[in-house]
């Protein structure tokens, strides 16, 4: 983000023992207060599970040598720990990601549990971006495309956002027969919905 401003004084460069303005030093540490903010939640969590895989894999690890010492430990045998240790972390992350997995699917709120900022949404929160939707076709039956994404339009028109959307139907259909029905029908559908959802039409040619 670029500030400007009109003020000749704020356009003149600023020398070194120039004292700095107090906005600034505001400003700056305003976005140093958001980079903490920003900080990855989950980065304690990603720590844990190193930490524990880790130890499982040392542990495991460890075990295996000490079976193999019973008659002693020779080249096979480190053969056989080498071996063993390249193919253990999928043993071992996939034992962990089960077993914490199960605690999670046990707690109140799963979702919250494994992205914590999910937590902090509502569902009523006001839409300010423009979406766009993405219906690809190609070679379909026109009808049935028509049938499905009606209800989604008029679910979208019903919420009261729908000046927030923008439907697209992309089509990628390469017989003529089919090609002919698709563009006045969906011309027709988009002239029906012209005041309500805005609906664009394209095939690739």
């Amino acid at each position: 983000m670029t500030l400007m401003s009109d003020s000749a004084e704020a356009a003149r460069p600023r020398e070194s023992g120039d004292p700095v303005p107090a906005a600034t030093l505001v400003l700056d540490s305003r976005l140093r207060g958001n980079e903490r903010e920003r900080s990855d939640p989950l980065a304690g969590r990603r720590v844990f599970f190193t930490l524990i895989v880790t130890a499982s894999m040392a542990g495991l690890i460890w075990l295996l040598s000490f079976a193999l010492t019973a008659g002693g430990f020779g080249l096979l045998d480190l053969i056989l720990v080498v071996l063993f240790a390249v193919t253990l972390p999928w043993s071992v992350i996939g034992f962990w990601n089960a077993t914490i997995g199960l605690f999670i699917m046990r707690s109140a709120d799963p979702v919250a549990a494994v992205t914590p900022v999910s937590a902090r949404v509502t569902g009523d929160e006001p839409i300010t971006a423009k979406t766009a939707i993405l219906w690809c076709v190609r070679n379909e039956d026109t009808e049935r495309v028509i049938r499905n994404i009606e209800p989604m339009m008029e679910g979208i028109v019903a919420s009261g956002v729908a000046e927030k959307f923008h439907v697209f139907i992309l089509s990628d259909t390469n017989y003529p027969e089919i090609a002919a029905i698709e563009e006045p029908r969906f011309a027709a559908l988009a002239a029906q919905w012209h005041d309500r959802i805005a609906l664009t039409y394209r095939r690739r040619s």
